[in-house]
C-alpha cells in the first residue's frame, strides 16, 4: 500500500519535473557598457508623490454596501498537476 503511493508520487514528481523541463526561457539582450556594468541601478526621480494622509485624518467610505456578498461556491477545476 506504501509502496504503490510512494511510487504514485514519484511518477507524479518526474512528470512535474519532464513539464518545467519543456517549458521556454526567454532572455531580453540589453547591451550595458562597461561603465554601467558595475554600476548601481538608476532609479527615475522625475515622479513624486504626495505622501499619504495621517491616519486619523481619514474618513470611512459612504459607500457602504447594503446587502452582503454573494454566498461562497466551491468550484474545482482540472489541472495538469494533479494528472
Amino acid at each position: 500500500m506504501f509502496y504503490r503511493a510512494r511510487k504514485e508520487r514519484i511518477e507524479r514528481l518526474q512528470a512535474q519535473a519532464r513539464v518545467r523541463d519543456q517549458q521556454s526561457v526567454y532572455v531580453i539582450p540589453i547591451s550595458l557598457s562597461g561603465d554601467d556594468l558595475h554600476r548601481p541601478p538608476r532609479y527615475s526621480t522625475v515622479q513624486f508623490y504626495e505622501p499619504p494622509p495621517a491616519y486619523n485624518e481619514l474618513h470611512m467610505k459612504t459607500e457602504i454596501p447594503l446587502e452582503s456578498p454573494p454566498a461562497y461556491s466551491e468550484s474545482v477545476s482540472a489541472s495538469l498537476s494533479h494528472s
